[in-house]
């Protein structure tokens, strides 16, 4: 799955979709995988390993959801204090007569001192308002572009070369015995044409935990030394098919070592109808 970006709705950096917390600003997202399972046909979303969630299978068409769950919103300014104003008491009328009294006396004591230079009176400097910050507004989050996957596309011994490597197509064939194979976590088989049986096409299924425990669309494990009667591959349905039974495998085009074609990543196997 090729790397997709967002971008951040609260600092408008660019992130992995993946991401579920911005390193930029500490937003956090809801960020969840499916894909289509085509063994449960039906859209999963996938597990630790990028597989489906409930049987283990490879998902196609995988896409990212991501929603924003969180913000960090920053602070208020705090609010300025209002001073506390007390209501002053008027002079009573003794005062206001001793006050004009006095004034009138001590004009003319005062009065040599007008004419001097009084000294400039001091003004506090204006205080600034505090500024209001703004809250970001919270965007909506764009969700990935959703690329569509080439549905699987029927093909023949005749024409496989034709095909891509990674292209997702269906073949018919019959399961043939084979001299020896390599088995690790897929173990390679032969599917031939049944009209002309020179046709052959090597095939990789994935091997069962055990020859208990297979999967459908798994090969059950083959004893040291095996016979011709331990080939048994599971198939969708649940039933088993041997040496000379026919089949229909979806899987992707391959290439062996030596340069010719093959299938792999088998995501199912029918009997052919």
């Amino acid at each position: 799955m090729a790397t997709i970006t967002k971008q951040c709705p609260m600092c408008a950096e660019t992130i992995q979709a993946e991401a579920k917390v911005c390193h930029f600003c500490g937003a956090q997202f809801e960020v969840k995988i499916t894909g289509y399972c085509a063994n449960c046909h039906e859209m999963r979303e996938v597990d630790k390993n990028g597989r489906c969630i409930k049987c283990g299978s490879e998902l196609l068409d995988t896409h990212i959801e991501s929603t924003l769950i969180s913000q960090i919103t920053p602070p208020a300014p705090p609010r300025p204090v209002q001073p506390v104003s007390h209501p002053k008491k008027g002079p009573s009328a003794v005062r206001v007569i001793v006050g004009i009294l006095l004034g009138i006396t001590g004009i003319c004591i005062i009065g040599a001192l007008l004419i001097q230079s009084v000294p400039p009176a001091s003004f506090a400097p204006p205080t600034r308002t505090p500024t209001r910050t703004r809250t970001p507004r919270p965007t909506n989050t764009l969700r990935p572009t959703r690329t569509a996957t080439p549905a699987p596309i029927q093909i023949t011994f005749d024409n496989v070369g034709d095909f891509p490597t990674g292209r997702l197509v269906i073949l018919n064939g019959q399961l043939v015995m084979f001299s020896s194979t390599h088995c690790d976590t897929d173990c390679g088989m032969l599917l031939a044409n049944p009209f002309n049986t020179s046709q052959k096409i090597t095939i990789f299924v994935t091997l069962g935990e055990s020859r208990e425990n297979t999967l459908p669309n798994q090969m059950r494990p083959l004893p040291d030394p095996y016979r011709k009667s331990d080939i048994q591959v599971r198939l969708d349905d649940g039933t088993y098919a041997g040496i000379g039974s026919r089949i229909t495998v979806t899987g992707r085009i391959c290439e062996t070592t030596s340069g010719n074609p093959c299938i792999d990543r088998i995501i199912k196997i029918e009997a052919w109808k």
